[in-house]
């Protein structure tokens, strides 16, 4: 594990940097959260427009009220919308956000983990 975490392996080393690393790493993935969040919820607007459009004045049974919100989610909300967004460009936008806030030193970017590998799912 140590290999994929370059923090883990200050850790490991008794090296004192490792403290900043791991706190590195962990806002590294709180900004990917936040991100992730932000990318998300640019969607979330049109399909909750189009719900209330759909339902408005309607009294609908819980069956009928989930099929319309289906048809709604299937017409206003991408499939993949990380991967649609680009993962690298995702990826590199919370590097630099890090650096920009001054949220990290530019040099703790080395001790970030290589996250490509926890999201290879959404390419397939």
């Amino acid at each position: 594990m140590a290999a994929q975490r370059p923090a883990l392996r200050l850790a490991l080393d008794e090296d004192p940097r490792a403290d900043g690393a791991l706190n590195a790493e962990r806002k590294f993935w709180e900004e990917l959260d936040r991100h992730r969040i932000q990318i998300l919820e640019r969607h979330l607007r049109p399909y909750v427009s189009a719900v209330r459009k759909a339902r408005l004045g309607r009294q609908l049974s819980l069956r009928d009220d989930h099929a319309l919100r289906v048809d709604c989610a299937a017409r206003h909300l991408p499939l993949n919308p990380l991967k649609d967004y680009g993962l690298q460009k995702y990826f590199e936008e919370a590097r630099t956000r890090l650096i920009a806030l001054s949220l990290i030193p530019e040099v703790a970017l080395t001790w970030l983990p290589d996250v490509a590998k926890y999201f290879e799912w959404l390419n397939k």
